[in-house]
């Protein structure tokens, strides 16, 4: 008796969500996404913080520096989710100049 599969493909989902159709499991997976990098985001900021008020303020090391960096990255990474979900793959058409069909060495 063969396995029933319990999830999508890969190549049918990516080609669902590249035309736009909804797809309650990649909204779903794109929200849960989200919340862990704000989750990582709001972790991280509070470690900053605690290396930068203790033992007392000083110069950023290279340290804090990437730590902030990485804060950069996963609040807008979260935020990005959050906001678009699984719209974030869909294919949008560009008006004539700018479409993949132009003949770019003439010139079009």
């Amino acid at each position: 008796m063969p396995a029933q599969r319990r999830f999508m493909p890969v190549r049918p989902l990516l080609r669902r969500l590249r035309s736009g159709e909804r797809c309650w499991p990649a909204a779903i997976a794109a929200r849960l996404a989200a919340l862990a990098l704000l989750a990582g985001f709001w972790r991280l900021a509070l470690a900053e913080r605690r290396l930068a008020l203790t033992p007392r303020p000083h110069p950023a090391t290279a340290l804090d520096l990437l730590f902030c960096a990485a804060m950069v990255a996963l609040l807008l990474g979260g935020l990005v989710l959050g906001i678009a979900g699984a719209g974030l793959l869909r294919e949008v058409a560009l008006p004539g100049p700018f479409s993949a069909r132009g003949d770019f060495a003439a010139g079009r």
